[in-house]
């Protein structure tokens, strides 16, 4: 697939009819034949390809599925590349710095690759940016932009915000390409969790000594991903559920009180060993939550999960949401929002709040992607959340299958109380 071909993609799908809220499912031929397309064309295009496939509920799933092969499926750097990059960075010889590395990456992906090592006696890992990754990415983003730009001038497209998809994937990557920043909040979650009851949740120690903008050094963790069933319910004598409600406790502490929280909880970023801990890994990607859009929050889940009140939900979302449709008044889409919303979740009404609590990442991915559907785009934050609670409720079905996680006491006492919900108000 050539970048020409790409443009003509564009082009093809700005004029497909536009799809209902529940599509048709997507080929599997077309789905391969568009992540092998993204691994020809570079770095910045099965970057784009991870995020997908790191979004589970927003995509199809054959998609979503399908691009986890971009995952950690890059060729790796040239030995002589790695060295030298940590040469330049750290100011010494590999050899000089470390007592033992491994010149066989652990894992190789798009933005940087891994490599065991040792230090000071204790087993680590040294995460190594690729070279001209800036340069190339600034190139792919201008055609990344240029498509965008195409798919904006067609009504059928315009409705999924490609420009600003594309201006968020920006951001995210640059963010993601400072190690130095990732370091820092490794430390940041770190510090929040902490001050609750987590024993279970371990994050990796940062060796700041040799780490830099291209290059990340921290302890090695063991374990496997949480979706490895057959060793964690087969092999290992661990009990699973307290692990997994600290994990998810953790995380909604660390959104919904200290507004600071992990955006990335796919399987390869998690990982549980045989004693029961489980270390949340790949901290490039963060969402922030101002206290303003915590208020929000205050407001619209308890609209959305208590009251039932569609309408309130949908006045609430538009006014937080970019609004780019042509066709329509955002009083319009406000209402038609809300009827969407209602229709989605009518059998609602009757549940009580510890029953929705049971699928709460599905219905609020529902509740955007409804919203995208009338040219509504929430924040970037928002939309981090769902995916994150989704994340977490796959791993519950998982390995969980007879348990809801969002059910459990202990995890819906955090949320609610971070959201000031009363008892009378859960029950």
């Amino acid at each position: 697939m050539t970048r020409a071909g790409v443009f003509e993609g564009a082009r093809y799908a700005s004029r497909i009819p536009r799809q209902p809220l529940r599509p048709e499912p997507l080929p599997r031929a077309a789905a391969t034949a568009l992540r092998r397309g993204c691994e020809e064309l570079g770095p910045a295009y099965v970057k784009f390809a991870q995020i997908i496939a790191s979004s589970p509920g927003l995509f199809p799933d054959v998609l979503s599925d399908e691009f986890r092969k971009c995952l950690d499926a890059v060729p790796p750097m040239p030995r002589r590349e790695v060295h030298q990059r940590i040469r330049r960075e750290l100011g010494a010889p590999v050899k000089d710095i470390f007592e033992y590395f491994d010149d066989t990456p652990l894992a190789s992906a798009s933005i940087a690759q891994v490599h065991r090592a040792r230090y000071d006696g204790n087993d680590i890992v040294v995460k190594v940016r690729r070279p001209g990754l800036v340069r190339r990415f600034r190139h792919d983003l201008r055609i990344l932009r240029r498509i965008a730009g195409i798919l904006n001038e067609f009504e059928t497209t315009a409705v999924a915000n490609p420009i600003g998809v594309v201006e968020d994937f920006a951001r995210t990557l640059y963010e993601e390409m400072d190690f130095a920043r990732e370091g820092e909040s490794m430390e940041r979650f770190e510090a929040n969790i902490s001050k609750g009851d987590y024993p279970s949740v371990n994050i990796p120690k940062v060796h700041w000594d040799y780490t830099s903008e291209r290059v990340l050094t921290m302890s090695r963790e063991y374990g496997v991903a949480p979706d490895d069933a057959d060793t964690i319910l087969n092999t290992w004598n661990i009990d699973v559920m307290p692990v997994f409600l600290e994990a998810a406790g953790a995380w909604i502490e660390s959104a919904f009180v200290h507004g600071f929280f992990h955006g990335d909880l796919h399987a390869g970023n998690l990982m549980l060993n045989e004693n029961g801990i489980i270390t949340f890994l790949d901290f490039g990607i963060m969402g922030n939550l101002e206290e303003d859009d915590r208020k929000v929050l205050r407001k619209l889940i308890p609209a959305m999960m208590v009251q039932r009140d569609f309408d309130l939900v949908a006045e609430m979302i538009t006014d937080l949401a970019a609004f780019s449709s042509s066709q329509v008044t955002k009083e319009q889409a406000t209402n038609q929002l809300a009827d969407d919303i209602r229709k989605l979740h009518s059998e609602t009404v009757t549940k009580t709040v510890k029953e929705l609590a049971q699928s709460f990442g599905s219905i609020l991915s529902d509740v955007i992607t409804a919203a995208r559907t009338h040219g509504l785009f929430m924040p970037k934050e928002f939309v981090l959340i769902g995916k994150q609670m989704l994340y977490l409720e796959r791993y519950a079905q998982v390995l969980l299958p007879d348990y809801e996680i969002f059910t459990d006491p202990k995890i819906m006492e955090t949320l609610m109380t971070s959201l000031d919900l009363s008892d009378d108000e859960v029950h």
